[in-house]
This record gives C-alpha cells, sequence and structure tokens, in this order.
C-alpha cells in the first residue's frame, strides 16, 4: 500500500486514481443511495418503498446496459460522458425538488441510477483495477465503503 504512495513509478498513477475516486464520489450517488428513501416519502400515493425498488431496479438495468455500450464507446468516453449526464440529472433532481414535481424527482432519480451504474458504477473500477492493479482496487473500494459507513453514522 505504502508502495503506490511513496513509488515514483506508480505516483502519477495513484494520483490519477485519488482524482477519479473523488469524481465518483462527487457523482452524488451516495446523497441519492442514502437520502432517496426520505426524498420519496414526499410523493403522495407511492410507497416509499416501492419507489426504493424502482430505484434499484434502474440501477441493476444500468449494470447491464454498461457492458453493452461498452462495446461500442471507450471507457473514457463512459466515464466523461457518464459525469456530464449525471451532472444535468442531479440539477434536475434538485429542481423538481425544490419546485415539488414528485412523479420529475423519481424518474430523475430513477435515470440517475441508470446512468451511474451504466457509466461510472461499472467502468470506475474497472479502469481502477486496469490502471493500478487488483490491490489499488480493493484499496480503493474498501475506502468508499469505509467513507459511505462513517455518514450512515453521521446521518
Amino acid at each position: 500500500m505504502c508502495e503506490v504512495m511513496v513509488n515514483a513509478k506508480y505516483r502519477s498513477c495513484t494520483f490519477l486514481l485519488i482524482i477519479f475516486a473523488l469524481l465518483n464520489q462527487l457523482s452524488g450517488v451516495n446523497a441519492i443511495n442514502l437520502y432517496s428513501t426520505e426524498m420519496l416519502k414526499t410523493i403522495e400515493g407511492l410507497d416509499p418503498t416501492l419507489a426504493n425498488y424502482m430505484l434499484m431496479s434502474g440501477a441493476c438495468f444500468g449494470t447491464v446496459a454498461g457492458p453493452l455500450l461498452g462495446k461500442f464507446f471507450p471507457v473514457s468516453s463512459m466515464l466523461i460522458g457518464g459525469e456530464f449526464a449525471l451532472a444535468i440529472e442531479l440539477a434536475l433532481i434538485a429542481a423538481f425538488s425544490y419546485y415539488q414535481i414528485s412523479y420529475g424527482l423519481l424518474v430523475c432519480m430513477i435515470l440517475f441510477q441508470f446512468t451511474y451504474q451504466t457509466t461510472l458504477g461499472s467502468y470506475f473500477f474497472v479502469y481502477v483495477s486496469q490502471v493500478g492493479g487488483s490491490s489499488i482496487n480493493s484499496t480503493a473500494v474498501f475506502w468508499i465503503w469505509f467513507g459511505v459507513l462513517i455518514v450512515n453514522f453521521i446521518t
């Protein structure tokens, strides 16, 4: 672990992967995953549990769609295009939430989960392991989920 931080051979790769991990977390997926139940409780006539099932279905379909789209687009295009799409979807989520357009909020949250899993969710970890190897990938996954655990304890 220390070698990837101090060895000049790995330093630039490690820095790049830290940037990618930060962008992955700034995508907003944890905000959607952690606070979706609270946001979905505001939709009258819709069971929040059913809405969460819909969100996770979007994520599942996204994990299937990602490798299929990966046959037509390079990984870098999937990552960059995914960031732009997620930014637009987050802006729409914020607008629909602010103006209390409930079903628009739900649809955008489902699209967000689908887009995340199609692009960043699938390709981030593949890219990390291609660039840095499996030990760096394991370290990255640990720190991401450790961060999610801390957020869960705090909120």
